[in-house]
């Protein structure tokens, strides 16, 4: 995996977990992504009904790691019982898809929230957006009041 340190503007070469080196083919999607404290980290569907999540460690001595942070079922609660697709990581949430619902993984408590249902084909990808928006907004009915000042 290739990445970018933006602060330094240089890259550098993290290899993938082991498990997903040697089944790389078999091992479903995933998506690769940030914890809301910066940490790099992994997301990936089993094909088992569930989703396993890899945080990178840095250890005292510089050297650093993959490790398995944790392991999500799928089938729990009403929850799908079916491969997932692995859309994004955003600020500490995983973002999953299956044929029926689009669900969150938050990475601090591993908690699947169901957000909507799913009621369309075809791919599907999260668009993300800045909120509240910045630009030029205004209220005209408010600019128009003169006793708005």
């Amino acid at each position: 995996m290739l990445r970018l340190d933006t602060a330094t503007m240089e890259f550098s070469v993290t290899p993938l977990p082991p498990c997903l080196k040697l089944n790389a083919w078999l091992s479903g999607s995933f998506a690769v992504g940030e914890t809301k404290d910066s940490t790099p980290c992994i997301a990936r569907d089993t094909g088992f009904g569930s989703v396993d999540v890899f945080m990178r460690r840095v250890y005292d001595n510089g050297t650093e790691d993959w490790v398995k942070n944790g392991c999500v079922s799928c089938t729990e609660e009403g929850a799908l019982r079916e491969t997932m697709d692995v859309l994004a990581i955003k600020d500490g949430f995983v973002y999953l898809a299956s044929s029926e619902m689009v669900l969150s993984l938050c990475l601090e408590t591993m908690e699947l929230e169901k957000l909507f249902p799913r009621a369309f084909g075809g791919h599907f990808y999260p668009y993300f957006m800045p909120w509240p928006p910045s630009g030029g907004f205004r209220n005209s009915r408010q600019d128009d009041d003169p006793t708005n000042a």
